[in-house]
């Protein structure tokens, strides 16, 4: 018989957001759109960075004591984008106009910290599994 590699080890466990009663898989990144999440993901790490250089603060206290408004309006839209690039792969009508009237601020940037987790996790586990592969492979 021969070997047969699992690759679905290399999808996490589910965990599932609940957002306007939809409930949502947010533990894996679709190939589809992995590419635009992290491209999102870049901007707002540049964005953030730049308001802790203003604000002399890190992370949630340079976002909480942050007086730039356009600063501020561009990291809800980065927020919103990342949401609908994500949900809209299950859920079309999840579009920008959905989240602008159906979610708070703090909701939206829960979801996106909750994708970029996702995100995150899913290229350790490939870099992890490749670790495995080549250990075998020797």
């Amino acid at each position: 018989m021969p070997d047969i590699i699992d690759l679905d080890i290399l999808k996490p466990p589910s965990r599932m957001v609940k957002l306007k009663a939809r409930e949502i898989d947010v533990s894996f990144i679709p190939c589809a759109i992995t590419f635009d999440i992290e491209e999102i993901r870049l901007e707002l790490v540049e964005l953030v960075k730049d308001i802790e250089t203003k604000t002399g603060k890190k992370g949630v206290a340079a976002l909480e004591s942050s007086t730039d408004r356009p600063d501020d309006k561009r990291i809800l839209d980065l927020g919103v984008q990342m949401c609908v690039a994500f949900c809209a792969v299950k859920y079309p009508d999840m579009d920008v106009d959905w989240f602008m009237l159906n979610t708070s601020p703090a909701q939206v940037a829960a979801m996106s910290q909750e994708i970029q987790v996702a995100l995150t996790q899913s290229l350790k586990g490939i870099v992890d599994h490749q670790k495995k592969t080549v250990k075998t492979a020797k």
